[in-house]
């Protein structure tokens, strides 16, 4: 699909067409009126209305997915957490021993190595499920709330102008191919 932009003709019509990004595209020179765009997107818009009873179920849905998903990052945390203390009485004991004179300097260099190695990567796999834990539940909560308040305002528009504004604000990301957007 190409990228389309919008242009006033005769001060009060406004056209929608290819912007041609690239240079070499056959619908180009192809205009499509705002009232078909308008229409594109209230059927765009229309798809994205969530009833009050799909709602119910899509948030019931997130929740025990949440619930499943903080079972599984509890479990891996505990994973970690218990790799996490392993690694590290497993260094306190090679420097103990170290100290204490039972091992070579040369072993104390590369078991240090490789377990503090360790150690640093199991860090950062504890620090990156505690950023995720929950973050998908929130976005999608907010992505319904966003689709349901899309559908309302878009009715809530009635003139043209005013719906060619919102389409501007849609319009940053979408695309036309074969005359569908």
């Amino acid at each position: 699909g190409c990228s389309i932009t919008g242009e006033m003709k005769k001060g009060r019509y406004v056209y929608y067409r290819c912007a041609n990004v690239h240079g070499n595209c056959p619908s180009a020179k192809r205009y499509y009126r705002e009232e078909y765009i308008d229409q594109q997107f209230h059927q765009l818009v229309q798809g994205c209305y969530i009833d009050d009873e799909r709602l119910q179920l899509i948030r019931e849905g997130l929740k025990r997915s949440r619930e499943d998903e903080k079972a599984y990052v509890d479990s891996q945390l505990s994973i970690l957490n218990d790799r996490y203390t392993v690694l590290r009485n497993r260094l306190d004991r090679l420097y103990a021993d170290k100290l204490d004179g039972t091992i070579t300097e040369d072993f104390y260099a590369e078991k240090r190595s490789a377990w503090s190695m360790e150690l640093r990567e199991v860090e950062t796999q504890i620090a990156a499920l505690r950023r995720a834990e929950g973050k998908y539940y929130d976005v999608g909560l907010k992505f319904i709330e966003l689709a349901q308040k899309l559908y309302d305002y878009w009715h809530l528009q009635q003139d043209p102008r005013q719906r060619g504004e919102v389409i501007k604000a849609l319009l940053s990301n979408c695309s036309i191919k074969d005359g569908t957007l």
